[in-house]
């Protein structure tokens, strides 16, 4: 087996288990506040995550920070999408939630456009503009009525696309483990202050799928990274799609989501898009 190969089926292995996580805050659903369950998941998942940080980084570099400003705002988009994702989950359908919550990528070629100015050629508007049909072909606004996890998933999508923007920028001035630890950091504040009105302490079996989803994001991290460190970033990426084909299995076999034709045809567009994206990335 080669590098290349090693890499791209750690980067799989990463993404099923990043949506593994997921199910498990389905599977609580409403049964828990949804700012105590991204505390409680980030709790668990945040000593896995700096645990992978590169031999290099010591923890008193890691406190050196050149662009606290941009550190800080990924933080907080990084935080507000992670409590969209968690309302999006619990409240429709998981295959919908992943076709906006896919807009990401397409979000993040804009403000990177917009902010970074990054050129955008004539294939990645190709792949932007399939992305935003197979959405309204999946999704079907002003055709059937829509939840507030709808605008949720979108508010995700949003906050994650800003993420990777500001990552873009930050990857070249901070090290990992400051973005990492910074993300934990405000994560467990936000919502740990937000949780307490509504807190209440976790059942059993609530605490059995919080340290399960909480372990799958934290092996999930290590796997990527392992990824990373094997094959080119183009593939790592390519295999992020895999997750909408994950997404209807699980919602299927899970918890009895049947998507419609109309469903399926816009997360086949979407696939599309992301494979015109990956195309483009590779282009010189």
């Amino acid at each position: 087996m080669t590098k290349q190969t090693a890499g791209v089926l750690f980067a799989f292995l990463g993404y099923a288990l990043y949506i593994c996580g997921d199910a498990t805050v389905k599977a609580i659903g409403g049964g828990l506040d949804v700012f105590e369950i991204g505390f409680l998941k980030m709790l668990v998942a945040s000593p896995v995550m700096l645990a992978t940080r590169p031999g290099g980084e010591g923890w008193r570099a890691a406190l050196h920070i050149r662009q606290p400003g941009l550190v800080a705002l990924r933080a907080l988009f990084a935080t507000f999408s992670g409590i969209g994702v968690v309302i999006a989950f619990t409240t429709i359908p998981f295959a919908e939630a992943f076709a906006l919550i896919f807009l990401a990528p397409i979000l993040a070629a804009l403000l990177s456009r917009l902010f970074l100015g990054e050129p955008l050629d004539a294939r990645t508007l190709l792949a932007i503009a399939l992305g935003l049909i197979g959405v309204l072909v999946a999704i079907r606004p002003g055709l059937r009525s829509l939840a507030f996890g709808h605008l949720a998933a979108f508010a995700a999508a949003f906050t994650v696309g800003a993420s990777l923007m500001l990552l873009r920028r930050l990857s070249t001035t901070e090290r990992r483990t400051t973005i990492l630890g910074a993300v934990a950091l405000v994560t467990l504040l936000v919502n740990g202050v937000l949780m307490l009105p509504s807190f209440r302490w976790p059942s059993g079996e609530q605490w059995l799928l919080i340290l399960v989803g909480g372990g799958f994001d934290g092996v999930a991290q290590i796997a990527l990274v392992q990824a990373a460190r094997r094959a080119l970033a183009s593939r790592v990426a390519a295999a992020h799609y895999s997750q909408l084909v994950w997404a209807v299995l699980l919602g299927f076999v899970f918890f009895g989501e049947r998507p419609d034709a109309w469903m399926l045809a816009g997360l086949a567009t979407i696939l599309l898009s992301g494979a015109l994206t990956l195309l483009a990335s590779r282009r010189p």
